[in-house]
């Protein structure tokens, strides 16, 4: 009878990775971080900056129904501030607020971390709705209990305004559109416009808004 054989155990090659290996693996990662990171910020900043947008223009609908639902002038409010959270910004227009009459109609709107309404020296072009040559609300002093968030305390504040009139109008002038350009502050900078920006076209007439931003 022939003797059995014991198998002889396989040689096994040892499991884990070698440091070479995991190095490789970090390098790759730390490459693809390099890559995406940027592209992932911008996606983060354009969908703030078209969130701002959309609440703005949704404030202003509201101020027009409810102007013609109240009967009675609904004035929209712009502040300008410089923001605490964003260490030696300028003062910009970061806040928007509903009046009727002599009160406040509804809690303030905060645009979105470092969106704001340009202006510039190109102002006329880029938010005419705010240049006191044209609008006749502006300039309008803050009641004094203002308070804005990220305000810097001490800062000067600015309103500027228009209304509109139980008709759905608005008291602004012209058969033209007003316009208000949002875009990011970190974006802006001389006398051009960001490639990354949203217009918001107000009809002084019957009071719509169009949402306008390049492609």
């Amino acid at each position: 009878m022939p003797l059995s054989r014991t198998p002889r155990p396989s040689a096994r090659r040892p499991c884990g990775f070698t440091l070479m290996e995991l190095l490789m693996v970090m390098v790759i990662i730390s490459l693809l971080l390099g890559l995406v990171a940027p592209v992932a910020n911008q996606v983060i900043q354009s969908n703030r900056l078209g969130s701002a947008a959309s609440n703005l223009a949704n404030q202003i609908n509201l101020a027009r129904m409810t102007a013609i639902r109240l009967n009675n002038p609904v004035e929209v409010r712009f502040f300008s501030c410089a923001d605490a959270q964003a260490p030696g910004s300028a003062a910009g227009y970061r806040a928007a607020q509903l009046w009727v009459g002599s009160s406040p109609f509804q809690p303030m709107t905060i645009f979105e971390d470092g969106v704001i309404i340009a202006t510039g020296t190109a102002e006329a072009s880029w938010s005419s709705l705010l240049n006191p040559t044209y609008n006749a609300g502006a300039g309008a002093d803050p009641p004094p209990d203002f308070r804005l968030a990220r305000a810097v305390p001490g800062s000067a504040l600015k309103v500027s305004t228009f209304q509109f009139q139980p008709d759905g109008s608005t008291n602004l002038g012209g058969s033209g559109h007003w316009s208000l350009t949002l875009a990011l502050e970190s974006d802006l900078a001389g006398d051009a416009l960001p490639p990354n920006f949203i217009t918001l076209m107000v009809d002084p007439v019957n009071g719509s808004v169009r949402m306008l931003r390049p492609d």
